[in-house]
């Protein structure tokens, strides 16, 4: 099972109000590291990756050994692989969302969302809708709309 975190945002009305992403180890971002960043779009990150890639390139070339390329990159991949969710949810921060809360027991994002809804009763028409009194509260002195069955 994954973790997910659970962002929410109270400025903006353009955006999602609800972000649920996972904090989880990235396969792709392992085996593709660059082509991930772009996609996540963390360009500042994706830049620094393309530099040390071409520094590894370059190292390569002059040393003439396989083998430290290969390492550096592997390595390279797993620090993104590692880290980059986090880059993801701290992106995410700095655009105005805040962390509400996570989930642990999920298996995918659909089940998390479904869980996250339930944990936090999100209902965005609560703030519209009136008042109601619960079923169990006793009528109060004089209300005679209970014997005639209206609310």
């Amino acid at each position: 099972m994954a973790r997910y975190i659970v962002l929410k945002n109270d400025l903006e009305t353009k955006r999602e109000k609800l972000l649920v992403l996972r904090d989880d180890f990235a396969v792709l971002a392992l085996a593709f590291p660059l082509p991930w960043l772009l996609f996540k779009r963390l360009w500042l990150h994706a830049f620094v990756v393309l530099l040390i890639l071409a520094f590894i390139s370059y190292l390569s070339e002059e040393t003439v050994t396989f083998g430290i390329a290969l390492v550096s990159n592997i390595a390279l991949g797993l620090i993104v692989a590692l880290e980059g969710q986090s880059w993801v949810i701290n992106k995410a921060k700095r655009r105005g969302y805040r962390e509400i809360g996570s989930v642990n027991d999920a298996y995918n994002l659909q089940e998390a969302e479904l869980l996250v809804l339930d944990k936090y009763a999100i209902d965005e028409d609560a703030e519209t809708r009136p008042a109601m009194r619960p079923v169990h509260q006793a009528p109060a002195p004089g209300d005679t709309n209970i014997l005639l069955g209206r609310p």
